[in-house]
Order: structure tokens, then sequence, then C-alpha cells
């Protein structure tokens, strides 16, 4: 049967596309057991699908970028995405940081909307079909080859997520049919995963966590990016949304500095309020003085131990060299030996196809007629807290759009 549209990966991306596509002939193919996997498994099964912010506060959040994102948010933004929801029946909420969940706390309440859908457009869908091929048979056809069957279509949409690591090995299917298109990929890295520190003096502290810490990435002792917000210590390194949004810039680096007083206390500025202290209160103990600038008690000491410094040292007994030494490792304890959690642990990929291959307007590849590219296939990775279901919503609706007008 020849299809007015294939849709490749029955992610949200792939999903949304088929749903707003007004063709008659719709395949959406997938290569697991059921449709909206992902999906389902996305913020520990409440599914943050969302930020319920000005479209404006979307720039920025997508590493550089930001000239893409401006382009493709403000033709559907997360207040139409909201509305798409409610008008289908989903209540949502939203919490305080601004992330926006159905009011269920249930994903699968959220692919449930979408399967029905599907369902009211007549696409026909089809499981446990792994894409093998794409190829293009002739000016505006392609030939789609799955490990069961061959199908065409005379538009063809690229849904099939970054990398996925399953049953101990990476799939890279849509980057590897992309390849086999002539087109270019940029190397996929995991993105929104934790940094793992060798020699990790903290380990026993997981658990542990900070507001406002900050972020910094070096290399060649020169900044790459920083980064503030909330950080958290676990077995082997750190983790937390400042590590999380940081992650994409983790590979190739040299050094990662961490201030865990955040940006507002320097390790100069940190020496002068211990020095004042001292002279104000001499006899507090430096653990407490460190207790009451934001620091817990466990935290206080394993610095301490870490700096060779007595843990029931009060602040008038600091010499000059131990003050450096424990303000150095509070606001700029250095990392040079680490690695980044793996495709196994990150929550999304950053890398693949390089956006100047695609037109922002229809999300067409600009080399290829017919050949669509959505979601996390793009070279275009967000941040926590919602920003990267967004985008797999807003470049599937560009590409049904521009779909619809050839019709």
């Amino acid at each position: 049967m020849i299809y007015d549209l294939i849709v490749v990966g029955g992610g949200p991306s792939g999903i949304f596309t088929a749903i707003n596509f007004k063709g008659k002939k719709i395949l959406l193919l997938e290569a697991e057991s059921k449709l909206g996997k992902k999906l389902s498994l996305s913020g520990a099964g409440q599914c943050n699908i969302t930020n319920d912010g000005d479209s404006k506060d979307f720039h920025g959040k997508y590493g550089d970028k930001d000239k893409f994102v401006k382009r493709l948010i403000r033709r559907f933004d997360n207040k139409s995405l909201m509305n798409f929801f409610t008008d289908a029946g989903l209540e949502l909420t939203t919490k305080e940081d601004g992330r926006v969940f159905p009011k269920s706390l249930i994903s699968n309440d959220v692919v449930s909307v979408l399967l029905s859908k599907l369902e009211d457009n007549k696409v026909e869908i089809k499981c446990n079909e792994r894409v093998e091929a794409v190829r293009k048979i002739e000016d505006n056809f392609y030939s789609v080859k799955t490990n069961e069957n061959k199908y065409q279509a005379a538009n063809v949409v690229i849904a099939t997520g970054g990398c996925l690591f399953a049953k101990g090995s990476l799939k890279v299917d849509g980057f590897n049919m992309l390849k086999d298109l002539e087109h270019t990929i940029i190397e996929p890295v995991p993105a929104l995963t934790s940094l793992h520190v060798n020699n990790h003096f903290l380990h026993s502290l997981s658990g542990v966590s900070l507001e406002n810490a900050s972020l910094t990435i070096w290399k060649n002792e020169k900044l790459v990016k920083r980064a503030e917000g909330d950080l958290l210590i676990t077995h082997k390194g750190f983790s937390g949304p400042v590590v999380l949004n940081s992650s994409r810039y983790f590979h190739n680096n040299e050094q990662i500095k961490i201030n865990f007083l955040g940006e507002k206390t320097n390790k100069n500025k940190l020496e002068e309020v211990i020095i004042r202290e001292s002279k104000i209160s001499g006899k507090t103990k430096l653990a407490t003085f460190l207790n009451r600038l934001g620091i817990s008690k466990n935290l206080t000491y394993a610095f301490l131990t870490e700096s060779i410094i007595e843990t029931d040292i009060r602040c008038s007994e600091i010499d000059k060299a131990k003050r450096k030494k424990i303000a150095k490792l509070i606001c700029e304890y250095t990392i040079s030996s680490f690695t980044s959690g793996g495709f196994e642990v990150a929550m999304i990929t950053a890398g693949g196809l390089a956006l100047d291959q695609v037109n922002m307007k229809t999300m067409e590849s600009k080399q290829a007629k017919g050949l669509y590219i959505v979601g996390e296939a793009l070279d275009l990775d967000g941040d926590t807290g919602g920003y990267n279901i967004q985008m797999a919503f807003t470049t599937g609706m560009i590409a049904a759009e521009d779909l619809n007008s050839k019709m």
C-alpha cells in the first residue's frame, strides 16, 4: 500500500505529527511493543509535559540553539500545548517551579489522550516493526523497509528520538537512516545526566542537597559554561538541576568547579566573613559558622576533614593557610577527573541532525523533499523541566502543518 505519510517512531513528536496531519493514509511505525513508552516513563511516571512560563522563558533553555528555539516556539508554544490537552479533557496541574503535569500525576493519562487522537485521525499503527532503511526511490517518493515489511509513501517523518540504550546495547537507528540519506549528524552524547567524580570524598553523604549552588565548566583555562541551581550529592558524584542542565557541556572539557554556596559568595568573600566572625565572636566554632551560611552539619565536617582541619576549631584559631584551604574547597571545589552518566541513565541525547540541514519553518529536510525530521532526532536538547517534551510536540505540529499545506 502507498501512504500519504509514514511516521517512523511512536514518541511524542511522531504521534503529534500523525495526529495533526489530515492526509487520508497515515502509517505510524514503532519498534517497541507499544507507543509512547518513553513518555509513559518520563518524570518518574508523572510526565512533565511542558513549563508554564512565558514563551520567552523558553529562550536560553536549549544551550546555544536560542535562535532556532525562538522561531519554533512562537509557532506552537506551551500555552497551545496545554490547551490541546485540556480541550481533550485532560486536567493539568502546575508546580511552583512552573512544571506542568497531568493533574492525576499519571503519565499514561497523557498517552491515552494521544492514542485516542490517533484513533480519531484513523492512523494505522504497527508496533514491533523496526525500520531498517528509508530510501528515496524517485522525486518526492520513499521506500521504507522494516524487519517485517516494505512500504511506500510520498512523505516520511523521522521521529526516532535520540540514542536508546536497551538490552545492553546502544541503538542509533534514526541517525543511521539520516546518514544513509546523506545528512550530517552531530555526534550524539548523553545529556540531562549525572556527574561521576573519581575519588569522590562526599560519597557517604549521598542524598544531601543544596539550594542555589553554582557550577562552572572550564577548557584551556577559559570559561565554557556557568550555571546555578539545586545540587544533589550522589554516591558517585553529583546530580540535581544545576548538573543535569550543564551535562551537555561535560564532554571533552578539562575542569568542573562547584561553589556550594552559590555565586553570591566566592572564596575571597568567604575568607573575609570568616575573618570578620573571628573578630566579632572568635569563640564560635568554624563548623557552627559554616552551618549558619547554609552548609549542613555533616557536609561541613566532610569539608573540614578533607581540608585536614580540626572539626572543633574555633574561628579565632584558623590561620591564613587553613582559611584559604577551606574557602577554596567550598567555593571552588575543582574536579579534573570525571565522567558523565552514560546513555543508559541519560534522560535525553544532545547532538543529532545538524539544524542547518532543516527548514525551521517546516521541519522538512533542505536536502530531500518530503522528508521531515522532528523531536530528539534533531540536534536540539533542552534543560530539565518540560522543555524537551514541549519541543517534541512543537516540531511535530510544525511538520504536520506543512504537510497539510501540501494536501
